[in-house]
């Protein structure tokens, strides 16, 4: 099983085309019926008809590709990087070659009946899509595609020079906090250890004021 975007692409896509289908099948069955009601189903008209529709269904699919790649782009949880252009749009280009064949099918399955009483000459131009076409259709969807990825990259930068401004101007102020703290305790351990210096210091066993006993006859030996 494929991982990344292109598996995630791969299953999303393949859910919203499922439902396309369906809506692309009901409106072939508009074009018969009404055709139909006009007496001119069995004609090359009606196989004519059944083909603008499928160039409308292709063209659609198309820009369902380059609006399911660029959600998928912008969910991604990396900060910054984008998938790289190259790879984003062989995902666009293998999904709609895939597309094309699959509606070629559905189309000329409806036309079925229709075509086999027609000469081939005259409805070989609309069963299948045009080469030009398909190009054309996937380049619009590959340019959407890039000018969404320059979005995507510049949208994300910015982000983060907005998220990294505001983690340096919290630390910076951590910091700060955490300096102020420091010379405040300091200050605190200096004012006590001058404090302890500056006391005056006693011999043991002294009594302020009183002299020592023996002193006192020393003294008027002296005298």
């Amino acid at each position: 099983m494929k991982g990344g975007l292109e598996g995630r692409f791969e299953s999303l896509i393949g859910q919203r085309f499922q439902q396309r289908d369906g809506q692309f099948r009901a409106r072939l069955l508009e074009v018969k019926q009404e055709h139909n009601r006009r007496g001119i189903l069995t004609s090359s008209i009606t196989i004519a008809a059944m083909h603008a529709e499928l160039e409308r269904e292709f063209e659609r699919s198309a820009a369902e590709c380059a609006k399911t790649l660029a959600e998928l782009m912008e969910s991604r949880p990396t900060a910054l990087l984008v998938p790289r252009k190259q790879k984003v749009l062989r995902l666009c280009s293998d999904a709609l070659l895939a597309r094309k064949a699959a509606l070629e099918a559905t189309c000329q399955g409806a036309s079925a009946t229709i075509a086999a009483s027609l000469s081939s000459g005259m409805i070989a131009p609309h069963r299948t899509l045009s080469d030009s076409f398909v190009q054309l259709q996937t380049e619009n969807a590959c340019v959407e595609l890039r000018t969404k990825q320059r979005e995507l990259f510049w949208s994300k930068l910015k982000r983060m020079k907005l998220g990294a401004g505001l983690v340096l101007a919290l630390v910076t102020g951590l910091v700060g906090v955490m300096s102020y703290l420091a010379r405040a305790e300091l200050a605190d351990r200096w004012n006590s250890f001058r404090g302890d210096v500056e006391q005056p210091t006693q011999g043991a066993g002294e009594v302020p004021g009183k002299a020592v006993p023996g002193t006192e006859d020393a003294d008027r030996q002296r005298a």
